[in-house]
């Protein structure tokens, strides 16, 4: 799936509206069922989309593991920065 598709517009779009209505775990778990099929220019999206719901569900280790993959992809990103930079203090 490439990052201009519809296809991934609308599996981005569907994960924010899950978010939106406070199923977290959901959102979360669609994209994640569809990480084998996106091409590596998807992902920094995808992993964003999967790091502020993980935020707002409150789940620090679900947030920590996708800044950390974030952080491979772009180190200066910079909500993934800040959340890094507070845990190690």
């Amino acid at each position: 799936m490439r990052l201009s598709s519809d296809e991934f517009d609308r599996l981005i779009k569907q994960s924010a509206a899950l978010r939106g209505s406070k199923d977290f775990a959901g959102a979360v778990a669609l994209i994640e069922s569809r990480l084998a099929d996106l091409d590596p220019d998807c992902l920094l999206n995808a992993y964003l989309e999967c790091f502020y719901t993980a935020c707002e569900a409150g789940s620090h280790e679900k947030a920590t593991e996708y800044a950390y993959k974030l952080a491979a992809i772009d180190p200066q990103i910079p909500t993934v920065k800040a959340f890094l930079s507070a845990r190690q203090t």
